[in-house]
């Protein structure tokens, strides 16, 4: 038997990953940590598999100390770095950990380095099979969406507005969801730069449901996610299985996916420090790169439009979690 630890109840990126998981693995106890992560007693009947052959922990890491407390013979974790390593804290949570999953290459690699004691395997996050194409209203305007879970550089937001205003382009919008109480913090950032409300619109986050985000993602043009420091990236891949482009960076997570039909890459520059932690790196990013990839998008708007919705199909079905998570399904079931 196995145990799945994760957020099953929700719509965060973190929530779609364990509902992920639970697909490919439908006989597998589910153990909520947003439930009972803080628990003490692990033989209460509404968590099952305790003592399950396998573990594999895929939420936030700070209730990793849940499944130190049941008696699998192998726990697997789900590690997604955002810069060139991992904090003291991290190390310090997996430090009884022996198996990291890492989510990208490119995390795996990070991993490797940061814990050479420790085996990771590269395990990519799959699409939802209910992210496509819905026939909804579109937004008047050329509009852009980006989605931002942080304040924190590596979301690439504050170079984003920066690089909007240079871009400087006729009847268009951009709509930025950020996490809730820091609309003012992003809206000081807009102000600063000259735009108005009128041109860039900002909103609390929006954790819609797979059915909302599907409809949300089908009335913009592109969703722009130029990103310095990701262990993967669902929101634009989610996007694309929509059939809708993106403008995005192709660097750290999102080098396993943002390439090909739809995809207008935003260039990186040489690694620099960043606000992960104390000592972290990224690939830097301007707003003048940003602003080129914002005029490419829209000077090829029809081009890129439908490249994406012409690959949309194929993007769900490569990206579907039943194929992502095949090979590892199959290493720890036979």
């Amino acid at each position: 038997m196995i145990r799945i630890y994760g957020e099953f109840e929700g719509d965060s990126s973190l929530c779609r990953v364990a509902r992920g998981f639970a697909q490919v693995f439908p006989e597998a106890a589910k153990f909520e940590l947003a439930k009972w992560g803080n628990d003490l007693d692990d033989s209460a009947p509404e968590q099952p598999g305790a003592t399950s052959k396998i573990g594999i922990y895929v939420g936030g890491l700070s209730h990793i100390h849940a499944s130190a407390r049941s008696k699998h013979e192998k726990i697997y974790v789900m590690v997604a770095p955002n810069s060139n390593t991992v904090g003291a804290l991290v190390r310090k949570k997996l430090s009884g950990v022996d198996r990291l999953l890492a989510p990208s290459r490119w995390a795996q690699g990070v991993l490797r380095v940061a814990f050479p004691e420790k085996e990771v395997l590269c395990v990519p996050h799959g699409v939802d099979p209910g992210f496509r194409r819905k026939q909804v209203t579109r937004i008047p305007h050329f509009s852009v969406l980006h989605l931002s879970s942080s304040i924190l550089e590596r979301k690439g937001t504050d170079r984003l507005i920066e690089g909007w205003a240079l871009a400087k382009l006729p009847d268009a919008k951009l709509l930025i969801s950020v996490p809730a109480g820091r609309k003012e913090f992003f809206h000081d950032i807009a102000s600063n730069f000259g735009l108005t409300p009128e041109e860039v619109s900002i909103t609390d986050r929006l954790n819609y449901n797979v059915e909302r985000m599907s409809a949300l993602y089908s009335s913009v043009d592109y969703v722009c996610q130029p990103s310095r420091g990701e262990g993967f990236g669902l929101v634009p891949l989610e996007a694309r299985a929509c059939g809708t482009p993106v403008i995005a960076t192709n660097c750290t997570g999102h080098s396993e996916h943002m390439r090909g039909a739809g995809v207008v890459v935003v260039n990186t520059g040489e690694d620099s420090p960043i606000d992960d932690f104390p000592g972290a790196l990224a690939p830097s990013l301007s707003a003048a790169n940003v602003a080129e990839a914002l005029t490419t998008a829209y000077e090829k708007q029809a081009l890129y439009s439908a490249d994406a919705r012409a690959s949309a199909e194929a993007i769900r079905k490569h990206w579907s979690w039943e194929n992502q998570l095949k090979e590892f399904k199959n290493d720890i079931t036979t």
